[in-house]
């Protein structure tokens, strides 16, 4: 298949340049104000500090059971690299990693539609609140989608190759196939992916060109293709071996062990539309400055199509039927993006654009139909997490567009030698293509009307929300405040706590802190800091129940309110919770007892208390006196 592509005009550069500018300056702005906030991004950070401090191979928390090392890999040579140990690192490589992404789709895109469709494509992921906001977290998403956008590109140019580029063209695309994909399956366990969709993908293009269109390619270049697709397959899963036998011969019942964890996530087919429903009224929560520059660009889109139909229907050229069309359809679709948001809409095109892509599509569209299926159906069999669906949305946006493309009837741009076999499929696309758009705007205003906990338009509470501000980076403030500089902190919840400190800290996770005290010199003060958000995870009964038995040896000196932004409280809540939760109000006198002492006691995990985290002044000798002092058990620890 022969592909020709248009070369880039110096505007054209341009405005490629201000796009990734754009999606730059979106995804950097208030940095460095901001804090972790994920449990993920703690045990991501922590491994990225481990392997800075002792080698690419120490990982002191379960870092098998979260993702591969590539990520913390990655933060940790850019600390080498910058000089910068922060816990924000992290934060700075997903700005790097999403921002790049941006030109990378334009290069995936213009195959579809050429150079208009890949600019479109660029603003809309730069524009991206979905894809912001994770690529303002020290979490894998950023990275994740940067090399799957990069294998799916080189996939596409592998099954090109045959004929542009002869063998030796094959072969140096099916190595950047294989190290790509391999650098997906090293970021996250899902990453070997790409390598399922292209060769699905592959399959699904030559049976319908063989039984279809009635194209039969010549037998030894389809078998050259097919072995160049296998090579690229061993070559990345010869890069994901290393961690594979380092999980094997290190971690606890070995690769097994990563392996049940991540089946304890997996549902069944009558958990799936719930879970779906759940992770689609998500995305309503992703509406920020993207999504306003996005509504604005559409709005100008439609002026400038009526100014340049009007200037066309005074020289004879157009008629006024298909204005009033397109302005209708384009006013439902910004009506729609105002109460969905641009992620949940677009992925929710790309939804209905798969079959019409399996049924009508070239090799690409066709490998952008079951990139995007493959994560929809998949990830609500898995968790419901908002983030999961990150790795979709180009491929959501370049099938969208190639639905508006077909829906418009424009230039093809780029041609195949196969598209004279399939032009008889081709008059029913633009009334497919049509039906389908409006189908899916339907679709968008019925939901909003049935379920939308976040309202038609985003409130202060979801505004603020955006990202986290204080929390753990304020705890570090508090900590500093009022503990002594030889003060030795215990936390108890989540494994980001202690990385901003500038104390002596043990991290207990589910250890109850009275196992553990015994190992705190008697000649240094003790505090015990207890995130109520994370206390109440899986196996924290022993250390909840510590807490409240010993709670009268406990001063409380400070606490802090912990404003969870919304991509981190939609993994754990569903969206109505997320929505009430945010926008509740939080008096100090809730925390007042009668003597005017402040006193925090374990609440329920729904209770307003478990968005605080407060600091404890521990009276150790008071504990040894009652006996409750156990054994301690391994925790975590770092020197001063």
């Amino acid at each position: 298949m022969q592909h020709r592509l248009p070369a880039l005009t110096g505007n054209e550069r341009l405005m490629l340049v201000a796009l990734t500018a754009t999606g730059l300056a979106l995804r950097a702005q208030g940095l460095g104000e901001l804090s972790l906030a994920h449990f993920d991004e703690g045990v991501l950070m922590s491994g990225a500090f481990d392997t800075r401090l002792a080698g690419l191979w120490h990982f002191t928390l379960a870092q098998p059971l979260q993702a591969p090392p590539l990520y913390p890999w990655l933060v940790s040579g850019l600390m080498w690299l910058t000089g910068i140990e922060s816990p924000l690192i992290g934060a700075y490589a997903s700005v790097l990693f999403g921002s790049a992404t941006i030109p990378l789709l334009f290069l995936l895109a213009r195959r579809i539609g050429g150079n208009w469709v890949g600019l479109i494509a660029a603003g809309l992921l730069a524009t991206s609140d979905l894809h912001i906001a994770f690529s303002r977290m020290a979490l894998t998403e950023a990275a994740l989608t940067f090399w799957f956008v990069l294998a799916m590109y080189a996939w596409g140019r592998l099954t090109d190759a045959q004929t542009v580029f002869g063998f030796h063209g094959l072969a140096v695309w099916a190595l950047a196939a294989g190290l790509a994909t391999g650098a997906c399956w090293n970021t996250k366990y899902n990453g070997w992916m790409p390598c399922a969709i292209a060769i699905t993908a592959w399959c699904l293009a030559g049976v319908r060109q063989r039984f279809v269109d009635r194209d039969a390619r010549p037998l030894r270049a389809t078998a050259r293709q097919g072995a160049a697709l296998l090579c690229a397959t061993a070559i990345a899963a010869g890069c994901f071996v290393p961690w594979y036998r380092y999980v094997e011969q290190s971690f606890p019942g070995g690769y097994a062990a990563v392996t049940r964890n991540h089946l304890n996530y997996v549902g069944g087919v009558s958990e799936w539309p719930g879970r779906a429903a759940r992770l689609f009224t998500s995305l309503s929560a992703f509406r920020h400055y993207g999504w306003s520059i996005s509504l604005a660009a559409l709005l100008l889109g439609l002026i400038c199509y009526v100014a340049l139909n009007r200037r066309a229907s005074s020289a004879g050229k157009a008629r006024a039927a298909p204005l009033w069309g397109t302005m209708t359809i384009g006013a439902l679709a910004a009506a729609a993006i105002v109460v969905l948001g641009s992620d949940a809409f677009c992925l929710l095109l790309a939804a209905a654009t798969i079959v019409p892509a399996l049924a009508w599509g070239r090799a690409a569209e066709i490998t952008l139909a079951v990139w995007v299926g493959a994560f929809l159906v998949l990830t609500p069999f898995y968790h419901p997490y908002t983030r999961l669906i990150v790795p979709a949305l180009p491929g959501a946006i370049c099938l969208g567009l190639w639905l508006c493309r077909a829906a418009a009837r424009l230039p093809q741009h780029v041609e195949h030698e196969a598209s004279r076999t399939s032009s008889r499929l081709l008059p029913r696309t633009r009334q497919t293509a049509t039906a389908c758009i409006v189908a899916t705007i339907v679709a968008s205003l019925a939901i909003a009307l049935t379920a939308h906990p976040f309202g038609w338009l985003p409130t202060a509470a979801q505004w603020r929300r955006w990202t986290t501000r204080h929390s753990y980076r304020a705890f570090s403030d508090a900590v500093r405040d009022h503990t002594p500089a030889d003060a030795y902190v215990l936390c108890q919840g989540m494994p980001i706590m202690p990385l901003y400190l500038e104390r002596q800290w043990d991290s207990l996770g589910h250890v109850p802190f009275t196992a553990w005290i015994d190992r705190v010199p008697r000649d240094r003060p003790c505090y015990l800091a207890i995130d109520f958000w994370g206390l109440y995870g899986e196996h924290h009964e022993a250390a909840r129940r510590a807490i409240a038995e010993q709670l009268a040896n406990l001063d409380a000196v400070a606490w802090i309110e912990d404003d969870l932004n919304l991509a981190t409280l939609l993994d754990y809540l569903p969206p109505a919770e997320v929505a009430r939760r945010i926008s509740r109000d939080w008096p100090r006198r809730r925390f007042r007892d009668g003597q005017g002492r402040t006193v925090i006691v374990p609440a329920e995990p729904r209770d307003d208390h478990a968005n605080l985290i407060v600091l404890y002044r521990v009276k150790a000798r008071a504990i040894e006196a009652t006996g409750s002092a156990g054994p301690p058990v391994p925790a975590r620890r770092r020197g001063e």
